[in-house]
């Protein structure tokens, strides 16, 4: 579904989203929610994941873990960044601001 970026390829199962390390073949899954995911990114510690259902996702990389969802209600996602410790999510109507989550800072 999206990949290879940084060393890493994305799939999608029904609620699944696995992320493998090309170079070792370690694997990380994400139980999300059962809809299609139409933006996968990954950078520094996190994976950043829009659904068509609308929400948007932020993701330990290191344990699947989600540490938060936000309602967008997009149907489009730009490339997220961070600056000063906060997550910037740009959708095709808003540009989202929230902190990011100490995990990933």
């Amino acid at each position: 579904m999206a990949g290879p970026l940084n060393n890493m390829a994305f799939f999608q199962k029904g609620s699944q989203l696995t992320w493998v390390q090309m170079n070792n073949n370690r694997n990380t899954i994400f139980n999300g929610p059962d809809s299609p995911a139409l933006s996968v990114q990954w950078f520094g510690k996190g994976i950043y994941a829009g659904y068509e259902n609308g929400y948007f996702y932020i993701i330990n990389a290191e344990t699947g873990k989600a540490l938060g969802k936000i309602k967008t209600g997009a149907r489009q996602y730009g490339k997220p960044f961070t600056a000063n410790g906060i997550l910037y999510i740009q959708t095709e109507q808003d540009l989202f601001a929230i902190a990011l989550p100490k995990e990933l800072k």
